[in-house]
């Protein structure tokens, strides 16, 4: 058996990326999981699809805001539904305390050029109906969204192997 350039452990979404990624770079890789056919996401499969640049330690932001604007053209990019949607996020607290911590946050991610803001009272209540009336404030991102998790790490391997990547 010939030896791969690259073998990439696991086949989650961070693994199957990383083999789609490669191969289209012209890597020889095998994608090795515990489940076949395709992949199972043991870690990915119990996420709740968050695809998100808020909330991040300020090192991973600039890479965060990059990677959002992969998804714009990723579904096309893989000939795949992932149900992909950039529908805004929102981060709450009902925790007065926290609201100046919050707040921190979003300036230093504004900072750092993320499109994001600080929403209190009725415009929190307002973005979200039925929102609890315990919840205070919140840190808004329109750019952030959802994909289904399954979906996304299917639609990477099965690219991927388009690619050429072997699945062991």
């Amino acid at each position: 058996m010939k030896a791969a350039d690259v073998v990439v452990i696991g086949a989650g979404i961070v693994g199957s990326a990383t083999a789609y990624y490669l191969a289209k770079a012209g890597v020889d890789v095998t994608l090795i999981d515990r489940r076949v056919p395709v992949a199972s996401g043991t870690a990915s499969q119990a996420s709740a699809g968050g695809v998100r640049q808020q909330g991040r330690v300020p090192v991973e932001i600039p890479l965060a805001i990059y990677s959002i604007n992969l998804w714009t053209n990723l579904e096309a990019e893989l000939e795949a539904d992932m149900d992909y949607r950039r529908d805004g996020m929102t981060v709450v607290t009902d925790n007065e305390a926290l609201i100046p911590v919050l707040s921190d946050r979003v300036a230093q991610e504004q900072s750092l050029g993320l499109d994001i803001k600080l929403v209190q009272g009725s415009e929190l209540h307002d973005r979200i109906p039925g929102l609890s009336p315990r919840m205070l404030a919140g840190s808004y991102c329109p750019t952030d969204g959802h994909a289904d998790p399954m979906r996304t790490i299917n639609a990477f391997v099965v690219a991927a192997q388009r690619l050429g990547v072997k699945m062991r």
